[in-house]
């Protein structure tokens, strides 16, 4: 509680009269979403990158990595994007920290970041960890980002720590070339012509054990 107290006096100490009044509603509202029904903490992201750019505030990136890490606390996607990005590259005060990093960009992926399911797709599947990797990629193209798509897409077309399905990547790869992403577009030519040698050759797909792999 002591330590809440002295953030919110060094925050209103860096504000000058007319900022202090432009950034109360939305500070108070960061700082009090998760007891009101109004508040999302969609204010705290709004207000995190007004220190961050130094607009309407002083610039202070500490203190907006402060604010991305409370809007995040309380469910704002965007702030855990944010946060994990000061992580990543070490900003804010913050020591560059791989883990912390991926941390909110899980939480990020949960709030609806299309971008931070597939940060952390890449990630689990960069550690081996492929099927707990494919649901993250699977959000991502849900929601409309097209290397996540081309990403399961292409774990399913090598049998990469998963059951092997043509079928299956060919379908994901339709899905990111509608979403207008080039390697997604290119590997929709590549399937359906590994799919055509396979009829040829009587070749069976692997899509009926997909469900296997969650």
């Amino acid at each position: 509680m002591k330590k809440f107290l002295l953030f919110l006096f060094v925050i209103s100490s860096m504000l000058s009269a007319e900022e202090n009044e432009n950034l109360k509603d939305l500070f108070d509202a960061c700082m009090n979403s998760n007891s009101s029904p109004n508040y999302y903490g969609a204010e705290c992201t709004i207000v995190g990158k007004m220190f961050e750019e130094g607009s309407g505030a002083k610039k202070s990136t500490k203190t907006a990595l402060k604010i991305y890490k409370r809007g995040c606390d309380i469910g704002e996607g965007k702030s855990c994007a944010k946060a994990a990005l000061f992580y990543s590259k070490g900003l804010g005060g913050a020591v560059t920290n791989k883990e912390k990093s991926m941390h909110y960009y899980k939480l990020a992926c949960s709030g609806g970041g299309a971008i931070s399911c597939f940060n952390y797709g890449v990630y689990m599947k960069r550690k081996g960890m492929v099927k707990k990797a494919i649901p993250f990629f699977h959000k991502g193209c849900e929601i409309g980002f097209g290397p996540s798509c081309n990403m399961i897409g292409g774990i399913y077309f090598n049998g990469d720590g998963a059951t092997k399905s043509t079928l299956f990547a060919l379908d994901y790869f339709s899905q990111g070339c509608d979403l207008e992403d080039e390697k997604s577009c290119t590997n929709v030519e590549v399937a359906e012509a590994e799919l055509e040698e396979m009829e040829s050759t009587g070749v069976e797909d692997g899509v009926d054990n997909i469900e296997i792999d969650g």
